[in-house]
C-alpha cells in the first residue's frame, strides 16, 4: 500500500505525534510505502518515522506564525491564511494531482485540511488525526474578521470531507467534526532510559536528578530564563536556548549538543522533571514515561484547558507563569509533583486507529512482524 502522510510543520509536536502510528502500520505490513508531505528535512523525518520514507513535497499546512513558544504572530498568520484562501480552488486541485502523481492509496493527515480537500477531489481514503484543527485556531485569533466565515467554511468543509478524523486522549471532541472518534492516548513508546549514560556525557556524573527544558522545536522569543541552582540536579537545555539561560560559572548546565547521538525521546524518558509549553506531544510523552512537567500555560490555545486539566488532575503537571518561568521561586511545584511522582501510562491510540483504518478500508495484515 502507497500512504501518504502530511504532517503539519507547526513545531514538532505533529510529528511526534504521528509517529507511533506510521510505526503501527509498518509492523503490521512490512511493505507500506510511505510519502511524506512536510517542511521537515529527510533526516528529522527518519528521526521520527523510521525508514524507509519518500519525501514528496513540502505541505500545504500552514499553522501559525510565532513570535516565540507560546505567542502568535496574528496579523502575519491571517494574512497567510487570507492569501491561502484566495485561490484555495487551485491549491487544492494541484494537490489532488500530487496525490495521484504519487499513486496514493490512503492518506493521513496532521492536520492539513488542504490535502484533505484534495483527497476528496482525487477520490482517496483519508484520515485527520490530531488533538486539534486549524478551524478552532482560526475561529480562536481572527474570529471577528470580515473573511473569516468563508475561510472557516472551506476549512471544516476539508475536515468533514474525511473518513473520520481521530481525536487522541486526553481531549474529548474537536468542534464542528462530523465523524470524530476518541481514541486513547498517543505518544511515542520506544525510550530507552539512560540517565547514566547523559550525565556522564554532560560532565555531571555527581548529579543525582535529572532536568530538561524543551519547548517543542520553537525556542525563540523567551526571555532570560533563571534555573536555581540545586544540590544534586543537571539541566539539559536545547542548544538554541544557549544565551537566553544563565549559565555563566554553571557546572550543572549542559546544551543538548553535548550529548552527542543521544535520542531526544531518550533523554525525556530519563528525566526527573521536564519544563515545558503547553502542547499535546510533550504532555502525551512525559505521561507515558511518568516524567512530571512544569509548562507554561496557554490560556489563548484551543486544546489547552483540557489538556492542561488532564496534566494537572492525573498529578503529571503543573502551569507556570511566564513570571515564575523567568524566576527563581518555581521549584516548589516541582517538588510537590516529585513527592507524588505518578506512573507511567501506556499509549494505546496508535494500535486503536490502526485497527479502525484497516477494518474500514477491508485490510489485512499481509506482512506481520
Amino acid at each position: 500500500m502507497k500512504i501518504m502522510i502530511d504532517i503539519s510543520g507547526h513545531g514538532l509536536g505533529h510529528l511526534a505525534q504521528i509517529s507511533p502510528l506510521v510505526h503501527e502500520f509498518r509492523s503490521r505490513d512490512r511493505e507500506v510505502r510511505f510519502f511524506v508531505q512536510s517542511k521537515f528535512d529527510h533526516s528529522t523525518l527518519s528521526r521520527f518515522l523510521g525508514e524507509p520514507i519518500e519525501r514528496a513535497s513540502d505541505t500545504q499546512d500552514l499553522g501559525l506564525v510565532m513570535l516565540g513558544p507560546s505567542t502568535v504572530d496574528v496579523e502575519r498568520s491571517y494574512n497567510e491564511y487570507a492569501g491561502l484562501h484566495s485561490r484555495f480552488d487551485g491549491v487544492v486541485d494541484l494537490q489532488a494531482h500530487r496525490l495521484k502523481d504519487c499513486g496514493t492509496e490512503l492518506l493521513i493527515s496532521d492536520i492539513s485540511y488542504v490535502s484533505l480537500a484534495g483527497a476528496a477531489r482525487a477520490g482517496i481514503p483519508a484520515y485527520a488525526v490530531c488533538s486539534l484543527h486549524w478551524g478552532e485556531v482560526v475561529r480562536q485569533y481572527f474570529g471577528e474578521r470580515e473573511q473569516v466565515a468563508g475561510i472557516l467554511a472551506e476549512i471544516m468543509d476539508a475536515y468533514n470531507g474525511a473518513a473520520r478524523f481521530f481525536v487522541p486522549c486526553p481531549r474529548q471532541s474537536v468542534p464542528d467534526v462530523e465523524r470524530q472518534t476518541h481514541v486513547g492516548l498517543m505518544a511515542r513508546h520506544w525510550a530507552k532510559p539512560t540517565k547514566a549514560e547523559i550525565l556522564a556525557r554532560a560532565g555531571m556524573t555527581g548529579s543525582r536528578y535529572l532536568g530538561l527544558i524543551g519547548f517543542g522545536g520553537i525556542p525563540h522569543g523567551l526571555p532570560a530564563l533563571a534555573l536555581p541552582r540545586m544540590a544534586n540536579w543537571a539541566w539539559i537545555i536545547p542548544d538554541a536556548l544557549i544565551g537566553q539561560v544563565e549559565t555563566q560559572n554553571r557546572g550543572d548546565i549542559a546544551p543538548l549538543g553535548r550529548l552527542g547521538s543521544i535520542d531526544y525521546l531518550d533523554i525525556l524518558a530519563s528525566c526527573d522533571l521536564v519544563l515545558t509549553k503547553t502542547g499535546y506531544s510533550t504532555f502525551a510523552e512525559c505521561v507515558t514515561y511518568g516524567v512530571p512537567c512544569l509548562f507554561l500555560s496557554r490560556p489563548d490555545w484551543p486544546e489547552a484547558p483540557e489538556i492542561e486539566r488532564f496534566m494537572e488532575v492525573g498529578g503529571y503537571g503543573l502551569p507556570l507563569s511566564l513570571r515564575e518561568l523567568t524566576g527563581r521561586r518555581w521549584f516548589g511545584k516541582a517538588e510537590r509533583l516529585l513527592a507524588d511522582r505518578r506512573p507511567a501510562v501506556k499509549p494505546t491510540g496508535h494500535v486503536e486507529i490502526a485497527d479502525r483504518i484497516f477494518a474500514d478500508l477491508g485490510l489485512s495484515c499481509i506482512n506481520p512482524t
